[in-house]
């Protein structure tokens, strides 16, 4: 008579089976987190150096370089403490809308990971910014709001939705283009600081002539010769100063011989002596023309120093800027009883 089968070894080698795929998913789970866990380690390393270098940067009152390293550490690391860094050095930038940004996600993690403080510093740091954030409204009257019509703000479009409408920018100088099919393009500029509240209106864009070509209707964007108007200008100015400084020191010497010979002839504080009087005379001559050869030489080289340095070196066209409005500066040269009286005078 035959033995019975087993029963229960099905079971059995079933129950073994999934014992043994549970161990290898176990296996390779733990595997794998150590081996993203060892990936990741040099990231955060080369992150919190370049958190380093960005302080570094920062004590030394570099803001451009130490925002990139900050800027590379938020790239490879995401912390709270990179957010914080890179908020910060933003906001010496005047780059207000990313700041506040980074600050708000910054407040969002240090309130997952209960770090109150932490989120305590953000939210006051984004109220700060907030509260100085410029705005911008782009005035579209009706009469410009035309088919196809296209407004652009820093080379971001602005959305139909956002004519008229008040949005946060960051300070500085703002561009806006408007362009439409047919007719003439047309660029605004304004200059915002924190806290402001601009606005800034679109008119009604000019008919192209029939025989011009939108597509050659281009804004030029072209960077400036160095030997532009301004500097050209500087030069003059700083050459014709230097002659009359030149010319001042001629006039000065002069006043001083006759002084010296003035006295050769004079003595005491009266001087009755005709050859005395008549060089003293001339010597007291000299020395005016002296003092305003000085002041209108100096007042010259101080204009071309200040023209130098506000040559334009951008690709901006500086018509834009300030509403349109050129600038321009002049001396100024005032006589006086004892003189004269030199400055600058500066428009915008």
């Amino acid at each position: 008579m035959a033995e019975p089968a087993d029963s229960r070894r099905p079971n059995t080698t079933r129950r073994f089976v999934a014992k043994q795929l549970i161990r290898l998913v176990t296996c390779l789970s733990l595997c794998s987190a150590t081996a993203r866990a060892d990936s990741t380690a040099p990231r955060r390393e080369q992150a919190a150096q370049l958190l380093r270098e960005g302080n570094i940067a920062t004590a030394k009152g570099r803001i451009p370089e130490a925002c990139r390293f900050f800027e590379q550490s938020l790239s490879l690391h995401r912390t709270l403490s990179a957010l914080l860094h890179t908020a910060r050095c933003h906001r010496a930038q005047g780059r207000l809308r990313v700041a506040l940004s980074e600050l708000t996600e910054a407040q969002s993690r240090a309130l997952q990971d209960d770090q109150r403080q932490q989120a305590q510093f953000a939210s006051e740091q984004a109220r700060a910014i907030a509260a100085v954030l410029p705005t911008l409204r782009v005035v579209v009257p009706d009469r410009a709001i035309i088919p196809g019509l296209v407004i652009a703000v820093d080379d971001e479009e602005l959305d139909v939705g956002g004519w008229n409408e008040a949005r946060p920018i960051d300070p500085g100088v703002i561009v806006v283009v408007a362009k439409a099919p047919g007719r003439r393009p047309w660029k605004g500029g304004i200059r915002v600081s924190e806290g402001e509240s601009a606005i800034l209106e679109v008119p009604a864009l000019a008919e192209l002539p029939p025989n011009i070509n939108q597509a050659s209707v281009t804004f030029a964007r072209t960077r400036p010769p160095f030997w532009d108007s301004t500097r050209t200008a500087s030069a003059l100015f700083i050459g014709v100063g230097a002659s009359a400084l030149s010319i001042g020191g001629v006039f000065g010497v002069d006043a001083l011989r006759k002084r010296a010979a003035s006295d050769q002839h004079c003595a005491g504080s009266e001087c009755t002596d005709p050859d005395g009087v008549s060089l003293n005379e001339k010597g007291q001559a000299s020395a005016a023309r002296a003092d305003i050869a000085f002041a209108a030489g100096g007042a010259l080289v101080a204009t071309g120093i200040v023209l130098w340095f506000v040559a334009d070196d951008t690709d901006e066209d500086p018509t834009l800027i300030f509403n349109g409005q050129g600038t321009s500066l002049h001396p100024t040269l005032q006589p006086t009883a004892h003189g004269a009286t030199a400055g600058v005078h500066a428009t915008w």
